[in-house]
C-alpha cells in the first residue's frame, strides 16, 4: 500500500509542477514518470519474492560467517602456539623473539598499572584532531575543485607532487616549524589524511546522473539544489571510502610524528622501550595499535553502512 501512495504522490506532484513548465519539459517529465511507474509496478508484481529471502539462505550465510570466524581464531591460536614453541625451544634468542605468553603478561601488567592510558589518549587526540581538520578541508577543497575544473587542472598536479613525498621526510620539518607538542602531530596527521579524502571527494562529485539532473532542472531546481539533493548524495560512497582510509592513516600519522621527535604518545613510549631493549614492551604497544586499528575500521564500516545504506540496496 505504501508503494502505491508513493506512486500516486509522485504523479500528483509532478502533474502540479508540470503545469508551470514548457511543453517539451512536460513531455520529458511524462515519459520519465511513465517509465518509473512501469518499473515500480513490475518490481511489485513480477518479483519472485518481494518480501524476504528464504530462511535457508539466511541460515547458510550465518553459518558461513561462523565458520570463517572460527577459522580465523584457529589460525591465530596455531600461529601463537608455533611462536611460543620456537621461542621456548631455544632456536632463536628469547631476547629477540619473546614468547607470546611474556608479551601478554607485559601487556596485562601495563594495563593494570595504567602506564598506557596517558600515551594512548595523547595519540588518539592527535589522530582525531588531524583527521577532523583533514576531513573538513578535503571535502571543502574537493567540492571547490569539482565545481571549477580549470582550477583543478592548475592545482591538482601540485597536490599530487606533495603527496608523493614520503611523510617520514616531511614530518621532521613539520616538528621543527610547529614544535614538539601535540600541534605538530595534528599537522602531520592532517597532511597524511588530506589526500585520500580530497581525491575521493573529487571522484564522487565528478560522477553525474544526467537524467536526474535534467529532470531536476526542468522542475525548476537551481544549481545549489542540484548539488545538495543529487550530486552530494551520489558522492557519499566515494567520500566515505576516503574517510575510511584516512581514519586508518590518522593513527599511523600520529605514531610517525612521535617516532621522529614529537613528545608524548604511544610512539614515544615505543621508542623508550626499544632503547631499553624491552622487546615484549614493544610488542605490547604494537598489539594496542593493532586493536585500535581494527576498532577504527569497524566503526567506520558501521558509520558507512548507516549513512550510505541506499547505495548498497541499489547495487
Amino acid at each position: 500500500m505504501s508503494r502505491w501512495i508513493v506512486l500516486v504522490h509522485r504523479t500528483v506532484t509532478s502533474t502540479k509542477t508540470s503545469e508551470k513548465l514548457k511543453p517539451e519539459c512536460v513531455t520529458l517529465l511524462t515519459e520519465r514518470r511513465r517509465a518509473d511507474m512501469t518499473t515500480d509496478m513490475n518490481s511489485v508484481f513480477n518479483a519472485e519474492n518481494p518480501i524476504a529471502p528464504p530462511a535457508g539462505d539466511r541460515s547458510q550465510t550465518r553459518s558461513t560467517r561462523l565458520v570463517n570466524a572460527g577459522l580465523s581464531v584457529l589460525l591465530l591460536i596455531v600461529a601463537l602456539g608455533a611462536v611460543e614453541l620456537v621461542s621456548r625451544s631455544g632456536l632463536v634468542s628469547i631476547l629477540l623473539v619473546p614468547p607470546p605468553s611474556a608479551i601478554f603478561a607485559t601487556l596485562v601488567n601495563g594495563i593494570a598499572s595504567g602506564i598506557y592510558w596517558e600515551p594512548l589518549l595523547n595519540s588518539l587526540s592527535a589522530a582525531f584532531g588531524g583527521f577532523l581538520i583533514a576531513a573538513v578541508l578535503g571535502f571543502a577543497i574537493g567540492g571547490l575543485l569539482a565545481s571549477l575544473p580549470r582550477l583543478e587542472r592548475i592545482v591538482f598536479p601540485y597536490v599530487v607532487a606533495f603527496q608523493s613525498t614520503p611523510m617520514i621526510a616531511i614530518a621532521p620539518l613539520i616538528i621543527i616549524w610547529v614544535g614538539f607538542g601535540i600541534q605538530s602531530k595534528i599537522v602531520v596527521v592532517m597532511v597524511v589524511c588530506f589526500f585520500p579524502i580530497l581525491v575521493n571527494t573529487l571522484q564522487g562529485l565528478r560522477l553525474r546522473d544526467r537524467d536526474r539532473q535534467e529532470l531536476a532542472v526542468a522542475l525548476g531546481a537551481n544549481r545549489w539544489q542540484v548539488f545538495r539533493y543529487i550530486r552530494l548524495p551520489g558522492s557519499m560512497p566515494y567520500v566515505f571510502a576516503g574517510l575510511h582510509v584516512s581514519a586508518i592513516f590518522a593513527l599511523i600519522g600520529a605514531i610517525v610524528a612521535e617516532f621522529v621527535g614529537a613528545r608524548g604518545g604511544l610512539g614515544t613510549m615505543m621508542n623508550e622501550q626499544r632503547a631499553l631493549f624491552n622487546v615484549p614492551g614493544v610488542f605490547a604497544i604494537l598489539i594496542i595499535l593493532m586493536v585500535l586499528g581494527l576498532t577504527v575500521n569497524l566503526l567506520m564500516k558501521a558509520l558507512e553502512k548507516r549513512v550510505t545504506f541506499w547505495a548498497r540496496e541499489k547495487n
